[in-house]
C-alpha cells in the first residue's frame, strides 16, 4: 500500500511539473533605471571632471527603460546608441576619426571660406525630435544609431530580443563606453541599487586620480636651455587621464624673465584647447565662436549664413539649415610665436583625440615673450572653453 501511494505521489510529481512547464511564462514587469553620464568636481575645488557612463554595464531585460542624465559641467554631451552587435573602438574607426567621416566632429564650409570648418551637427543634434523625454522614451530595437543629441536627459525603451549587445557612447569622448546586455526574463537583470552603488565607487575613484593630478600639476614648474641658449619653461593647456579631464592652465602663475619662452604641452586624451594672448583679444574670439546660424542655400550656395529664427534646439525653421562655425582665428595657430604685449597670438585648437588623425596638431605650442609684463602678468586663456581656463605669465625685466 505504501509503495502504491509512493508510485502514484511521483506521478502527480511528474503532472504538476509538466503543467508549470508547458503553461506560458509571464511577461517580465518592464523596469525603468536611471544612467548618470559624467560627474564634475569643480564644487569639490577641482577644475575638472569624470567623462565615463556611471557604471559602465547594465543588464536590461526588453522592454525595460534607461534614462540617461548627464551632469552641467560634466563636459559629455552627445551620447548615441550603435547598432546592436557593434562594438564601439570599430564604430569609431569607421566613422569618425578622420576628416570626411559621417561623425567626424567637424567638417568643412567651403560656402565661408576655403579653410573654414563648421561644427557637424549631425554629432550634437537628436537622430530623433518627437521622442527622447522621460514621458516618451524612444524606442531602439538596435537598428542603426540613435543619437540623443546634446541633451542633459534622454531616455530609451530597449525593444531588442535577448541576448543581444548594444553599446552607448559619447560622440565626444572615446574611452566613454557603456554596455547593455539584453537578458532573458527568466535571468536576473540589474538592479538601480547595484547600478548607484557602482556609480558612486567610479566617481570617487576618478575625483582621487582629478585631484592627484590637480595638484601633481599646479605648482610644477620646469624647464630647460634649447639649443639656442634660450631658456624653455613647460606649462600644460588642460590635462587628461583616461576618463578624468582637468579644464586648467598648469601653473596658473609662471613668472619668466623677458626673452624667456613658454612652452605649452597638450597632453590631452580626449579634449581639445588652445592657448591666446592678450586676453582682450582672446575674449573677442570667445564671444564669436559656437554662435548658430542658418544656411538656407547649403555649402553649394553663395548666399550668406542668417541668424537663427527658431528656438533651441532646432534653431532654423528647417534643421538641416544648422551650423556652428568654427573660427579661423580659433582653428588654427596665429601670430608670430613673440609676444610683446598687444599682437594676437594662439596656438589654435590642439588635441589628440577629438579632433585628431593630423587634422589640428597635438604638438607642443612655444611663444616667446619679448617686453615686460604689468604686474599681474599677461592673462590669457582658452577660447574653446572660456575665461575660468585661464593663466598669467609675468615676464620680469633681466
Amino acid at each position: 500500500m505504501k509503495t502504491r501511494s509512493r508510485v502514484l505521489a511521483a506521478i502527480g510529481a511528474v503532472v504538476l511539473i509538466g503543467t508549470l512547464l508547458s503553461a506560458p511564462l509571464q511577461a517580465q514587469t518592464p523596469t525603468s533605471y536611471t544612467v548618470r553620464v559624467g560627474a564634475q568636481f569643480f564644487t569639490r575645488g577641482i577644475p575638472g571632471f569624470s567623462n565615463r557612463f556611471l557604471p559602465e554595464t547594465i543588464r536590461v531585460h526588453e522592454g525595460d527603460t534607461i534614462k540617461f542624465v548627464g551632469t552641467l559641467g560634466s563636459g559629455v554631451s552627445a551620447h548615441a546608441l550603435l547598432p546592436a552587435g557593434v562594438g564601439p573602438t570599430e564604430w569609431r574607426e569607421d566613422h569618425q576619426v578622420r576628416p570626411g567621416n559621417r561623425w567626424f566632429v567637424a567638417q568643412p564650409d567651403p560656402d565661408d571660406g576655403a579653410r573654414n570648418q563648421k561644427f557637424n551637427t549631425r554629432v550634437f543634434t537628436p537622430t530623433r525630435f518627437d521622442c527622447g523625454d522621460e514621458a516618451n522614451p524612444c524606442g531602439f530595437a538596435g537598428n542603426g544609431v540613435l543619437n540623443g543629441g546634446d541633451a542633459r536627459r534622454f531616455s530609451v525603451t530597449i525593444q531588442a530580443n535577448p541576448g543581444t549587445v548594444i553599446y552607448a557612447i559619447s560622440m565626444i569622448y572615446a574611452s566613454s563606453n557603456f554596455r547593455i546586455e539584453v537578458v532573458p526574463d527568466g535571468r536576473k537583470a540589474s538592479t538601480q541599487a547595484g547600478l548607484d552603488k557602482r556609480a558612486r565607487a567610479r566617481v570617487h575613484q576618478d575625483y582621487e586620480t582629478a585631484a592627484a593630478l590637480h595638484n601633481k600639476y599646479s605648482d610644477r614648474k620646469t624647464s630647460h636651455i634649447n639649443d639656442k641658449g634660450k631658456r624653455v619653461w613647460d606649462a600644460w593647456a588642460g590635462v587628461d587621464n583616461g576618463n578624468v579631464s582637468l579644464l586648467a592652465m598648469y601653473p596658473k602663475k609662471l613668472a619668466i624673465e623677458k626673452g624667456d619662452l613658454v612652452q605649452w604641452h597638450f597632453d590631452l586624451e580626449s579634449e581639445i584647447h588652445d592657448v591666446a594672448f592678450p586676453f582682450d583679444k582672446a575674449l573677442k574670439t570667445a564671444q564669436n565662436s559656437f554662435t548658430p546660424a542658418c544656411d538656407p542655400d547649403g555649402d553649394g550656395g553663395s548666399g550668406p549664413d542668417t541668424p537663427p529664427t527658431a528656438p533651441p534646439p532646432g534653431f532654423c525653421e528647417d534643421p538641416s539649415q544648422l551650423e556652428f562655425d568654427l573660427l579661423n582665428r580659433q582653428l588654427y595657430s596665429g601670430g608670430n610665436h613673440f609676444f610683446e604685449g598687444r599682437d594676437y597670438e594662439n596656438s589654435g585648437l590642439r588635441g589628440a583625440q577629438a579632433l585628431r588623425n593630423g587634422f589640428f596638431s597635438e604638438r607642443p605650442y612655444n611663444l616667446k615673450f619679448g617686453a615686460a609684463s604689468p604686474e599681474k602678468g599677461f592673462k590669457y586663456f582658452c577660447t574653446f572653453h572660456g575665461p575660468f581656463m585661464g593663466g598669467r605669465v609675468i615676464v620680469n625685466k633681466k
